[in-house]
């Protein structure tokens, strides 16, 4: 298994999957807590992974990889599309 600090050695696609399938977990308790639905929250997650996963390879992984899959999850969660947001600020 690989540890985060050694992700940057790897090639930009698998390093964006094994971000994400490192952080879901994560990104999913952290909405879930605030939500307090875990399937809602379980399809909030899936939408900003699958807009991680669409759009980091294009414009590269942002600096807050938690925030930015939080907030986006948050986002769906609240009824607006994740994939929307400007990120240009966070990248």
């Amino acid at each position: 298994m690989l540890f985060v600090g050694s992700v940057s050695s790897l090639a930009p696609d698998l390093r964006v999957k094994y971000l994400l399938r490192y952080l879901a977990p994560h990104v999913l308790s952290a909405v879930a807590r605030r939500y307090r639905d875990f399937a809602s929250s379980e399809d909030a997650v899936q939408e900003a992974l699958i807009a991680a996963a669409s759009q980091w390879p294009r414009s590269g992984v942002p600096n807050n990889l938690v925030g930015w899959l939080v907030g986006t999850g948050r986002a769906a969660a609240d009824g607006g599309s994740g994939s929307e947001r400007d990120l240009t600020a966070e990248s």
